[in-house]
């Protein structure tokens, strides 16, 4: 078969799932990890798939056409069939870190502005006019297409968490983006990268992708900005501290619940409050103003938007019932560096003592004892308990992290109970950090990721124990 036979047929969709086919539908052969799409053609043809893209010759007898360069050519066809996106002001988010609030927050920034944006990320996906749940930061290939074509029917703009998994597996394979960011680069997903090399070489491939007049906006406070910085035109940069950068922190004023900032962008200075608490909210936002004007916004419109702007529930996400109680915050945190920053933030905030709730998943059980050394040595007494095991022993995972601790500790297995143990212990003064699943209200404790255990949140469980305290 060949693509002008291919779209010579009535197709209805273009599907990866063999389980999901509907007549009419064209199967997606994708190799994965765990599976080989090739294997589920005659299940598809069953379902009514009326043909099938491969990237090897099959035995079927179900019509197919098979791609040379597999992703490439999908990526053109896929193009063809959804061609919605290609109106839209496309932006993309790379970085270890971040990724979640400045894609979140762009997404604010131009709804404000009167350019509505649909999201795709951690989230979830932001299609309409509601949230749509996912499993993966940025989804297949195939998803990523249908996603931004209902995207495009109703938006102008679409804010997309690019994971360095997405790149390298060639998920956003033909999509171009109008503006590139990238938040920070550390050690991470090593399991799967294996080098640091790999790592950031997979998060270059997005700016790779820019059109032609497309914008980079880099942070310059990284020390791998430079790798970003030589392969785009013109970047914008930002920095909390390098006045070399085109948008920079001059002064920044803390107050309970807000901060006063005082910004410069090519040698103008200017004055704003926000209510987007921690330093690293900060060089959030500055990301999130250096994108506003890409999009040749002004800077004074941009301003008098970052007021509304609001953070990602689960990130730095604070709870403090009354002066008697003490401060506590959820945040997503869960590698080394950001559950190691979270802490730095959140240390000026606490006169008294310093609670750690965390766990480790199961995926990255290597790393345990590592991350238990880096971050027990910033606080003063840390709660070992369950984030997702993916089907690895709970208490193997724990040992691990037992192993690293370097201030008191406990170790509950049980999250809910883990938190509301130290709810008990901390007192007025005391800062209570949980960290590992931000607003998750579910766990992955098999290896199968399409079978959650739920789980009330991190943050119910920390108001239903103040609201049932206050009771008695």
């Amino acid at each position: 078969m060949t693509k002008n036979e291919l779209f010579k047929l009535p197709i209805h969709n273009f599907q990866i799932d063999s389980r999901k086919i509907q007549p009419g539908d064209v199967f997606v052969c994708l190799s994965g990890d765990h599976h080989d799409g090739h294997q589920y053609i005659d299940q598809a043809q069953k379902k009514g798939a009326i043909a099938a893209i491969t990237a090897q010759t099959v035995n079927t007898s179900l019509p197919y056409l098979k791609l040379t360069v597999f992703y490439q050519e999908l990526a053109e066809i896929l193009s063809r069939f959804y061609p919605e996106y290609q109106k839209l002001i496309m932006i993309g988010v790379t970085g270890t870190n971040g990724k979640t609030s400045v894609a979140y927050l762009v997404k604010q920034l131009l709804d404000l502005s009167g350019n509505p944006c649909g999201y795709i990320g951690t989230l979830g996906n932001y299609i309409t006019n509601f949230w749509e749940e996912t499993i993966y930061t940025t989804p297949d290939i195939v998803t990523m297409y249908q996603l931004l074509e209902k995207i495009g029917l109703s938006k102008k703009a679409a804010a997309i968490e690019c994971s360095s998994h997405a790149l390298k597996q060639q998920r956003l394979a033909g999509i171009n983006f109008d503006i590139a960011i990238f938040t920070n680069f550390s050690p991470d997903h090593l399991d799967y990268h294996k080098t640091l090399d790999d790592y950031l070489n997979s998060k270059l491939l997005l700016f790779k992708k820019l059109k032609p007049h497309g914008k980079a906006v880099i942070n310059l406070d990284d020390p791998q900005a430079d790798h970003f910085i030589k392969i785009v035109d013109q970047p914008v940069t930002y920095s909390l501290v390098n006045k070399n950068a085109d948008l920079y922190v001059e002064k920044v004023d803390y107050h309970q619940g807000s901060n006063f900032i005082k910004l410069n962008y090519l040698k103008q200075s200017y004055a704003i409050e926000t209510f987007l608490l921690g330093k690293f909210n900060i060089a959030n936002l500055l990301a999130v103003i250096a994108t506003g004007l890409c999009t040749k916004m002004s800077m004074n419109k941009i301003l008098s938007f970052v007021p509304h702007l609001k953070g990602v529930p689960g990130r730095f996400e604070t709870y403090h019932q009354s002066s008697t109680s003490p401060l506590v915050i959820v945040d997503f945190a869960h590698s080394v560096d950001s559950l190691v920053n979270m802490i730095h933030n959140a240390r000026p905030l606490c006169p008294g003592d310093l609670y750690l709730i965390f766990g480790i998943t199961g995926d990255r059980i290597e790393a345990a004892k590592n991350m238990s050394e880096e971050a027990t040595s910033l606080v003063d007494l840390v709660c070992f308990t369950t984030d997702n095991p993916l089907g690895i022993p709970v208490m193997d995972i724990i040992n691990e992290m037992e192993a690293g601790a370097k201030c008191p500790y406990q170790s509950i297995p049980d999250r809910r109970k883990a938190i509301e143990s130290i709810l008990k212990k901390a007192k007025a003064m005391d800062l209570v950090l949980i960290c590992g699943k931000g607003p998750e209200n579910y766990q992955y404790m098999h290896s199968d990721k399409s079978k959650k255990t739920p789980y009330p949140g991190d943050m119910q469980i920390v108001k239903k124990w103040f609201a049932k305290k206050k009771r008695k």
